[in-house]
């Protein structure tokens, strides 16, 4: 295992991230000896010299062997990360993993280089070739990287591995540890849990044993329930052995209490109706003799249906003879207390059920209860009921007396009122008449029949001369009756305003009582009022809720007025919290303008209360205003003494305090608060502008160095941004010039080394492109000079005299003008222009046979590297050639790629000399078509 490693602390490479150093070609002499000494020390026979040297060497076949034959763990093991972290991020380092993972010897290089590599791609990649909860342990232990370490935790499935690997992070990398810390108590946790359900079940199954073998008891049944209702309520799974056992021991404890359930509920219910009978019977002995009526079929039903439940053999105990007999005894009771109750109920009843208008009715009732109080004695009750009759007899005979007075001052009353309906006729007031006439007719009904006749006749005297008046009041006021009514009905449909419909509705009645009674009023009447009703409606709905909601806020304003007259007797004046006070009267004030009412008549009293609980607090507040005063006034003093002297660290640490300060001062006024709170910020500020005056001045003499870094970084990132030749003295003096800045602040040096890097990175790739770009110009120019070769040699033999002037024109086009072309290209295409040049000057034809020989080979190198077809006629040369090339050996001696080896083809393709004119155009389309495919 790699076990638990110290913490490397990395000296700052210069041109180097502190994070992530590389392999970089060291470029000043200085750094070379330094490698040098260290590979140096790697040989010293001191273990602690040979563990500090590994940390600087970058040469990783040193560090490789090191890793391998020291002879300390130790300096092996930090060979070992040093090597892992000196490997580029190549398939060539991919290619070295794989084999150090699957070779046991150098597995724990592996190991290494999954957990320190400096490439997340090649981590991961290394953490695939592992499938072992153990290797998985060692990587999360020694990797530096929290996204490596965060993959390789989630593999480990050992929950001793897990807390090893746990109780080693658990300082490096609190989010890892953290996850792992959750998965253990996550299992914690589930095995606990199965340790309980196992109890659980365990618990219940005894105990349905105990019930369906143990000697029976009371509480069985509660028990019993308890219990099932416990294992229904298991919410994981159960083995079936387990629940089989539990059915078969519920089964036989099930049919112990069904049986013993039936004969208690059998004994129960006799009992609750033997104790019912004997209520019955004490309820109507207690009863008012007034309530008896009601009373007497309820006890009789139940009597009955007592007595039938328990006489039938199928409803009886067989074992309980004690319970039967005292039911007997209890119906026995209940039948003599109904019996009585009966009698004295109907006397009563008789009494009550007379008119007691009728004086005859009254006297023979009379007669009647005279008869039941003497049949009463007789028996031997002592049921209360009895005691009220002789009341009754009293009653009654109080009644007839009042009767006959009473009928003598009504006939006093109906003389009088004839002669006001009289008078009510005579003045032709109708209404008033017929009222008088209605209340006549009553009081004549109430007197006995003898009395009654004689006044009848002389009413009909006056009903005639009333129908007369009645009939001329008719005809003179129907049609404006008529009248309000259509206004009334047609008032809906003019959808006023509920207030306004209100005003218009009182109007229109009181334009009707204006009218006065009469019998074409009351004939119109019900059609009016049900208009009104009708239009009245919405105006109803909205005078309630305008009422509801007066009514609620003036309930809710007395709860803020009782919540406020409590809060002032309640607070300790001698050491309150003002703050909390304020507050109070604050949020008092806001509600109750919130709930203001309409009203003042109705409001008056309560206002006049709230005005002077508050003036009551603002009392007390005053003296707790001034104070608040005087000590922001104090501190804002301080401050501006402050101020006055040095503006150093220690003056703005009393500031801060004395801001602290502030925040607990004393209440004040709202607008002495702001005032003294513009003064005191003011002069805060004032110490805070002096004091970052002299920090800004002491910063930036501090920072030039990381100023002049960042000027580099932005220079260097404009030479990128350009697209034309980079100079490479200028780049080089900038990057000497950075490496030599002193140290960084801590919170720079990440992000300047970063952005240095990236922006050499980027010169990097302009370089790769400047030359890409001018790989593809001489190309270019290549084939452009070529193609006047080709016209050149279109020329040959012609006399020199005539392709004199044509020759000229044809080299005043030829491009040389770079002079970064590849030499070796530009001598061979010179060289063919040169030989077909002296070939015209001089008349004479090149070995065009050879040449063409030699054109026909490059066009089957460029078919047998490209895999195409050679042509029928030219097969039997591309054998030839092969077979040649086997001999030789060149087959085997390529080591250059396929791309190479086809550009190295067209170059001597463009250089070669020509061929038979009538071959050339054939040739030049076969190799062209060659290479396009």
């Amino acid at each position: 295992m790699l076990g638990k490693l110290p913490k490397l602390q990395w000296g700052r490479q210069k041109g180097q991230s502190r994070e992530l150093p590389a392999q970089v070609p060291a470029s000043k002499e200085g750094d070379s000896n330094a490698v040098d000494q260290s590979e140096i020390l790697l040989n010293d026979p001191a273990e602690k010299k040979r563990l500090q040297a590994c940390n600087h060497v970058r040469d990783t076949a040193t560090l490789l062997r090191v890793s391998r034959e020291d002879k300390s763990d130790r300096v092996k093991i930090a060979a070992a990360r040093q090597y892992a972290r000196s490997l580029d991020a190549s398939a060539e380092t991919r290619s070295l993993l794989k084999g150090y993972a699957n070779t046991p010897a150098d597995r724990r290089l592996a190991l290494f280089i999954a957990a320190q590599h400096a490439d997340p791609q090649i981590r991961a990649y290394g953490l695939s070739l592992f499938d072992q909860d153990r290797d998985f342990t060692e990587i999360a232990i020694e990797t530096r990287f929290h996204d490596t370490r965060d993959q390789v935790t989630e593999k480990i499935g050992s929950l001793t591995l897990i807390d090893d690997v746990y109780r080693q992070i658990k300082t490096k990398d609190k989010v890892v540890a953290r996850k792992l810390k959750e998965r253990l108590q996550a299992h914690q946790s589930h095995t606990a849990q199965l340790a309980e359900q196992h109890a659980e079940i365990d618990k219940i199954i005894e105990q349905m044993d105990k019930l369906a073998h143990g000697a029976w008891a009371p509480n069985f049944s509660n028990r019993y329930d308890l219990f099932l209702n416990r294992w229904q309520a298991l919410d994981f799974e159960i083995s079936s052995e387990e629940q089989q056992r539990f059915e078969s021991l519920r089964q036989v404890a099930a049919e112990k209490v069904d049986q013993n359930r039936e004969a208690q509920a059998q004994q129960e219910s006799l009992q609750a109706d033997i104790t019912r009978l004997d209520e019955l019977v004490g309820t109507l002995s207690k009863t008012e003799l007034s309530a008896l009526k009601a009373l007497l079929p309820g006890v009789a039903t139940e009597t009955h249906a007592i007595r039938t439940k328990w006489t039938t053999d199928a409803s009886r105990p067989s074992d309980d003879a004690q319970l039967m007999q005292a039911l007997t005894g209890a119906l026995k009771r209940a039948d003599a207390a109904y019996s009585q109750a009966a009698s004295a109920s109907q006397s009563h009843a008789q009494v009550q059920e007379a008119n007691t208008a009728d004086i005859d009715q009254l006297k023979s009732h009379k007669a009647a209860l005279r008869k039941a109080i003497e049949l009463q004695g007789k028996g031997k009750t002592e049921a209360s009921y009895t005691d009220e009759l002789p009341a009754l007899l009293q009653s009654v005979e109080q009644k007839i007396k009042a009767l006959n007075e009473a009928h003598a001052e009504l006939k006093t009353g109906i003389q009088k009122q004839f002669g006001s309906l009289n008078s009510a006729i005579n003045a032709s007031k109708w209404g008033p008449a017929k009222s008088i006439y209605e209340r006549l007719e009553k009081k004549i009904a109430r007197l006995p029949a003898a009395d009654r006749n004689p006044l009848h006749e002389r009413l009909g005297g006056f009903e005639k001369r009333l129908t007369e008046l009645g009939d001329w009041k008719q005809f003179a006021v129907e049609p404006k009756l008529e009248t309000l009514c259509e206004e009334m009905e047609q008032l809906p449909s003019r959808q006023l305003p509920p207030r306004d419909q209100a005003d218009r509705i009182k109007e229109l009645q009181n334009q009707w009582k204006a009218m006065g009674a009469s019998p074409s009023q009351e004939t119109y009447w019900p059609r009016f009022k049900a208009a009104a009703d009708i239009a009245y409606a919405p105006c109803a709905e909205y005078f309630a809720k305008r009422r509801e909601d007066k009514a609620q806020k003036l309930e809710q304003r007395e709860a803020i007025l009782s919540m406020l007259k409590d809060y002032t007797e309640q607070v300790n004046w001698d050491n309150p919290d003002w703050r909390l006070v304020e507050k109070t009267i604050r949020t008092a004030k806001n509600e109750w303008r919130k709930l203001r009412v309409h009203d003042r008549k109705a409001v008056a009293t309560q206002e006049d209360a709230f005005t002077e609980v508050l003036a009551t607090l603002n009392s007390k507040l005053e003296p707790a205003y001034e104070q608040g005063a005087a000590e922001k006034e104090a501190l804002i003093e301080r401050v501006k003494t402050l101020g006055e002297g040095e503006v150093n660290q220690h003056c703005i640490n009393q500031v801060k305090r004395l801001q602290s300060q502030w925040r607990r001062t004393g209440i004040v006024r709202r607008a002495d608060d702001q005032r003294l709170w513009k003064a005191f910020n003011q002069a805060c500020s004032d110490v805070y502008d002096v004091h970052r005056g002299k920090q800004k001045e002491q910063y930036d003499a501090s920072m030039e160095h990381v100023k002049r870094a960042r000027a580099i970084i932005k220079t260097l990132r404009e030479y990128d941004s350009d697209n034309k030749p980079l100079d490479e003295k200028k780049l080089q003096a900038l990057q000497d010039e950075f490496e030599g800045l002193p140290e960084f602040p801590e919170r720079d040096q990440k992000f300047l080394f970063r952005d240095f890097n990236r922006a050499l990175a980027g010169l990097d790739k302009q370089r790769e492109l400047h030359t890409e770009s001018a790989h593809k110009a001489q190309l270019a120019r290549l084939r452009s000079n070529a193609s006047l070769c080709d016209q050149l040699e279109s020329l040959l033999g012609q006399p020199p005299a005539a392709v004199t002037t044509r020759i000229e024109q044809l080299l005043g086009k030829w491009d040389d003008s770079a002079g970064g072309d590849r030499l070796e290209w530009k001598k061979a295409i010179n060289l063919r222009r040169d030989s077909v040049v002296a070939h015209l000057q001089s008349g004479t034809l090149p070995d065009l046979d050879a040449n063409t020989r030699a054109r026909r080979l490059l066009c089957i190198d460029l078919e047998i590297l490209l895999d195409r077809e050679t042509p029928e006629e030219d097969k039997g040369l591309r054998m030839q050639h092969q077979l040649d090339q086997l001999q030789q050996g060149l087959s085997s001696a390529q080591t250059s790629s396929r791309e190479q080896q086809t550009q190295a083809l067209e170059m001597k393709w463009l250089t070669a000399f020509p061929a038979h004119e009538e071959e050339r155009e054939k040739l030049n389309t076969r190799f062209a078509t060659a290479l396009a495919r």
